[in-house]
């Protein structure tokens, strides 16, 4: 996340500024401000911490332990000739837009935990809607395929789309 420097990756003020700012750290501040959502931010923020020599051992090593147990996990049950996983993309329906501006960093992390699996070993993953909840809002399932599948999965994600 942090590469999104307006530079070579992410949004970008109007390049102009560039020019007329007091220098290159003003510019990717000013960015980064604007462009970065405080979730993101605070990610970042997290990531340096974790990546610091003094916290490297007592942090990154350990979750790179629980990464590696997650990818065996994953391979066990591709290697049983399953060709995709079908999950729930989150806790509930989608939320109204009201109540998105009034969740707390809990609920907003919470969101995240059926999508963090795929995402930290690596495999493709694809959230679709399937259906909708009784208050007519989307309700979504995530489909994981094993490393390096991607076709396969946006074949199978088109099938079920064209289901419901």
């Amino acid at each position: 996340m942090a590469r999104f420097d307006g530079i070579r990756y992410g949004y970008c003020i109007n390049k102009e500024q560039l020019i007329n700012d007091d220098s290159f750290i003003a510019y990717i501040k000013r960015n980064r401000s604007e462009s970065l959502g405080t979730g993101v931010k605070r990610r970042i923020f997290a990531g340096n911490y974790y990546s610091l020599n003094e916290n490297y051992n007592k942090y990154v090593n350990k979750a790179a332990k629980i990464q590696r147990l997650i990818q065996k996990d994953f391979s066990t049950i591709f290697n049983q000739n399953i060709h995709c996983i079908l999950t729930p993309v989150s806790r509930h329906s989608a939320p109204l837009f009201s109540q998105i501006k009034r969740r707390n960093r809990e609920e907003q992390r919470l969101e995240d935990y059926f999508m963090a699996p795929a995402n930290l070993c690596g495999l493709p993953s694809i959230a679709i809607p399937y259906s909708q909840c009784s208050r007519g809002l989307p309700l979504g399932i995530q489909l994981i395929a094993p490393y390096l599948e991607d076709l396969r999965l946006l074949k199978i994600s088109e099938m079920i789309e064209k289901l419901f």
